[in-house]
């Protein structure tokens, strides 16, 4: 009598740990899913603002050449930078 008595709790704490951890993964997943969604509506609006930047035009229909160069010059910073950051054991003239 006394080991039904002690099965049960012993079930019932196996359950409780199942359903903690499931609970656990679930949350988990859902800040995974929280996270890259968020992530996909920064870099899409980010796409946007120099889409739009990029379709600026002038009085005359001339685009604006300022949001341009400045694109340029980040893709060209970023690349240079990534290029740094390998060749750093080159030796450099003093």
């Amino acid at each position: 009598m006394k080991n039904k008595k002690k099965k049960k709790p012993t079930m019932e704490i196996l359950y409780e740990k199942k359903r903690e951890e499931e609970e656990k993964a679930r949350i988990e997943g859902e800040a995974m899913i929280k996270a890259k969604k968020e992530g996909r509506e920064k870099a899409e609006a980010q796409r946007k603002s120099t889409r739009d930047k990029m379709f600026k035009s002038t009085r005359y229909g001339q685009p604006v050449m300022k949001y341009r160069i400045e694109h340029l010059l980040e893709t060209i910073q970023g690349s240079v930078g990534g290029i740094g950051s390998s060749c750093s054991s080159l030796p450099t003239a003093a």
